[in-house]
């Protein structure tokens, strides 16, 4: 334990400050460590896991999971535009 006081300067809106010794009483939800940077990745805080979803910001892992769909659909219209963007150069030659 140390009296030495740090201020949150990173994104001041993970520490919500106050008197306690545990991440639950400081910080924002899904954060955790001294200046509330990290994000609690096995649930060992919260209760459940949360992963950096921006610099300093942490999201539910559950909340992040739509994401698999956009990716696909993403992944999907990149191919097919290269299949038609190939397809128009050879109908060229």
């Amino acid at each position: 334990m140390t009296d030495l006081i740090e201020l949150c300067f990173n994104l001041k809106e993970n520490c919500m400050g106050g008197i306690g010794n545990n991440s639950r009483e400081l910080c924002y939800p899904g954060h955790a460590g001294g200046l509330c940077e990290s994000c609690d990745i096995n649930g060992e805080i919260w209760g459940e896991p949360y992963s950096t979803s921006a610099k300093f910001s942490c999201s539910k892992c559950s909340s992040l999971s739509g994401n698999i769909g956009i990716i696909f659909v993403l992944n999907l219209w990149i191919i097919i535009s290269m299949f038609l963007s190939v397809k128009t150069c050879i109908s060229m030659i």
